[in-house]
């Protein structure tokens, strides 16, 4: 996947990801306001019983009903005498509640439930028995606002008895389950509403508005970043286009001026002038091989790459790249030293293998202090042949083994000031890929550095 497809994909996955967080935010809002439309209905439906019996009670004793009323319970330990003695002439087992089957079966949480539900059982039986009319009309006044619901009143055995709809035609979306009426749970009332989502976008209008705009703004901003990214993307295709066709180009004239200066390094008899015109051949050399580097570089520069193979001496070009770099770093004492002498034909492309081999002895000798000693060794097996480049360099921490590899690295060095572009070991790792062989690194700070190549081998 290119870097293009990848920042594609990226703001695809950040834009769902922004619709996704906002969606369980309003499914969030959502669920709490329907937690809290239940419990205000909940409320407003234990005061509307407890309302409709107190009132039951005040008709009954012909008094005019009041807005509010009270119960009054006591401890034993709290009792008057005659209290007590009114409570033991009570026949033994009469209207003794048990709390804790109560509870299971949902007819009360506490004394004041219990003893609610007691009086519910007397006026039942009095023929004074819950009016639903009156119930859903103290539930509507308790409400906070208007909720469409209705309650419907059944018998013992669940039969419909009694209702009060304000739904209408439109169906409830929660039901509450069957309340018991009194403790022998001759009646069951059930309370159904209906939850409106225009009730939940009217309460929520603020805060649903600011997050479709912040989803909007969001959303924008990243198609704007996108349009930017292919912008740039295009812009930088074009330039390495240019760039590389202006590098390609640069390789014509460098290779007329190579044989011109050969020609000149054959037919010129002076020593110091053959010296120089040798140095000078050495850097166009050089600089051939940075613009392969360059070309190289890029991802499509490495598929395209066309290796030319033909069986070469590997000791008679260790030979010829070690001649040049003697005369290249000839003011700064070192050693290059093959220790092995005997003819090794690889199949292989010179001219790129070539450059892989000059890299590494380059660098050997760029980064150690004089006098440094690098060693080339290799040893051949069956299918396979093993390059050793050993140096008694400055080394490579394991920090930055790990990155040499890869294009444009460098080891930062503020001493040595040594300029470079980062570019060398990719590109020869690149070719020795190409090749069907690998490289290795194997180095201490401080204690040298040796690299390991691998490569298939043909004899001839």
């Amino acid at each position: 996947m290119d870097n293009k497809h990848y920042y594609i994909y990226v703001t695809i996955i950040a834009t769902l990801a922004i619709f996704f967080l906002q969606f369980s935010y309003i499914r969030n809002l959502y669920l709490n306001y329907n937690e809290g439309i239940i419990a205000q209905t909940k409320k407003a439906e234990k005061i509307a019983i407890d309302d409709e019996l107190h009132i039951r009670r005040v008709l009954r004793g012909g008094n005019k009903p009041q807005r509010s009323h009270h119960s009054v319970f006591k401890p034993v330990s709290e009792m008057s005498k005659v209290e007590i003695d009114s409570l033991k002439r009570r026949p033994n087992g009469k209207d003794t509640i048990n709390i804790d089957a109560a509870r299971a079966t949902g007819i009360g949480d506490n004394v004041d439930d219990l003893m609610t539900q007691l009086f519910q059982d007397l006026y039942y039986e009095k023929n004074m028995p819950i009016n639903i009319q009156v119930l859903d009309s103290i539930f509507n006044h308790n409400l906070v606002e208007s909720i469409p619901h209705s309650f419907t009143l059944y018998n013992k055995d669940t039969i419909e008895i009694g209702c009060a709809d304000l739904l209408g035609k439109k169906r409830a979306n929660y039901i509450y389950p069957l309340q018991p009426i009194g403790l022998k749970q001759l009646q069951y009332l059930q309370l159904q509403i209906r939850i409106e989502m225009s009730t939940f976008i009217k309460h929520q209008m603020w805060t649903l508005s600011l997050s479709a705009c912040i989803l909007f703004i969001t959303l924008i901003c990243l198609l704007y970043q996108f349009y930017i990214i292919r912008k740039s993307f295009r812009i930088l295709a074009n330039k390495e286009k240019t760039i590389n066709g202006i590098i390609h180009d640069l390789k014509t004239p460098l290779s007329s001026v190579y044989m011109a200066l050969s020609y000149i390094n054959e037919t010129e008899k002076n020593s110091e002038y053959k010296d120089l015109i040798s140095t000078c051949e050495l850097n166009i050399k050089k600089l051939s091989g940075q613009i392969e580097s360059i070309l190289i570089t890029s991802k499509k520069g490495f598929k395209e790459l066309v290796l030319k193979k033909e069986n070469v001496d590997l000791h008679r070009m260790l030979l010829d790249i070690k001649k040049d770099m003697d005369i290249l770093y000839q003011y700064k004492p070192h050693s290059i030293i093959l220790k092995n002498d005997d003819i090794f034909l690889i199949h292989m492309d010179p001219v790129f293998m070539g450059n892989v081999f000059r890299n590494l002895l380059d660098n050997a000798l760029k980064f150690s202090e004089d006098n440094v000693v690098v060693e080339i060794e290799y040893s051949k097996s069956i299918d396979n042949i093993c390059i050793s480049v050993k140096d008694n360099g400055w080394g490579i921490s394991k920090a930055n083994q790990k990155k040499m590899f890869t294009q444009f690295f460098r080891v930062a060095d503020k001493k040595t000031g040594i300029k470079g572009y980062g570019l060398g070991l990719m590109q020869a790792k690149q070719i020795i890929l190409k090749h069907g062989g690998n490289i290795i690194v194997k180095s201490d700070e401080g204690k040298g550095c040796e690299f390991i190549i691998n490569l298939p081998v043909r004899s001839l």
